[in-house]
Formats: C-alpha cells, structure tokens, sequence
C-alpha cells in the first residue's frame, strides 16, 4: 500500500511540473527574409500586391515563417556626416495571419556617388543603399511573435524603381 502511495504522489508531481515545463519553452528561428519593393511611375499608380499603395512596402518572404510583407510604419530621417541617419518602426506581416514582427530599426541612408544631389525628373535616378541594426519589438509584436526577442541587420537598397530588402539575425518567441 506503501509503495502504491509513494508512485501516485510521484505520478502527480511529474504531471503538475510537465506543464510548467513545456510552457516556458521558446523556439530561436533564423531571421531571415528578402522583400522587393517596386515604386512605379507616376507613384500613384499601385505597387506591388498585396502591399498598401500609400505605404513603403515590400513583399517576399520571412525564412522558417513563409510570405510575408514589410512596411515602414514610421521613420525619423536626419542629418549626418556624409550620409542620413534614420530612426525607424518596421511590420513584418505574415500573410497567412499568424502574426506581425515589429522591429525598432536604427542605421544610415548613403547615397553612392553624388546620386543623393542629382535633380529630381521625370524618372528615378537617386540610388541609396540603406544599412541598419534591428531589435524585435516584442510588446507591439503580435500572434506567434507576441513577446518574442531578438535581433539582426538589415541591408536596403534602392535603384530606380526597384527597392529589396535583406534581413539576417534571429528570432526567440515562446
């Protein structure tokens, strides 16, 4: 009877912690991603789906999440030596409604040349190559990547009318 005893208060311990256990679990995912971002002429015509034509948005996809879209929620652009510096909010939208990665973004704008001083015409022409460090927001985050951490770089370029984004680091949600 003893024994019967001593194994159903062990049997009950293991079951009460095993939810403890498996509930602080987290998963690191790669951070990796590439979006294109097409800027037509005139810019009122729509750019690419499924993006928001009044946003600065591109489209492709997040690795170990599937397609998604990002999009510059807000920026803050300032003078710097030689380049723009540029403080700035990025969604990452996951087109199957799982959830919204936003990260806080910081780095520079820098424009190859003397292309940031070239008139402004009737065509693109100003090439950039922007470069920033990101941190996974992890408040504003949303579904699967509500409360999540982490970091990475992100390499933006634009020629004419044609922008892509290059995300690299990782991703901790739980």
């Amino acid at each position: 009877m003893r024994r019967i005893l001593v194994g159903l208060v062990i049997g009950a311990f293991a079951i009460a912690l095993g939810p403890v256990a498996t509930a602080d679990a987290s998963t690191t995912h790669s951070l990796s991603g590439r979006f294109a971002l097409y800027w037509p002429l005139p810019a009122s015509e729509p750019r690419n789906a499924p993006c928001d034509p009044d946003t600065l948005c591109g489209s492709g996809s997040l690795a170990d999440f599937g397609a998604a879209t990002i999009t510059i929620a807000s920026d803050d652009i300032f003078e710097t030596d030689g380049c723009l510096g540029v403080d700035r909010v990025e969604t990452i939208h996951l087109l199957d409604g799982s959830g919204d990665l936003v990260l806080d973004s910081t780095g520079t704008i820098c424009f190859p040349g003397r292309s940031g001083d070239a008139p402004d015409g009737p065509s693109f022409g100003n090439p950039s190559k922007w470069t920033f460090t990101s941190t996974v927001d992890g408040a504003d985050s949303t579904g699967i990547f509500a409360g999540a951490t982490g970091s990475g770089t992100e390499q933006f370029g634009f020629t004419g009318a044609v922008g892509r984004w290059t995300l690299s680091g990782s991703v901790t949600t739980g």
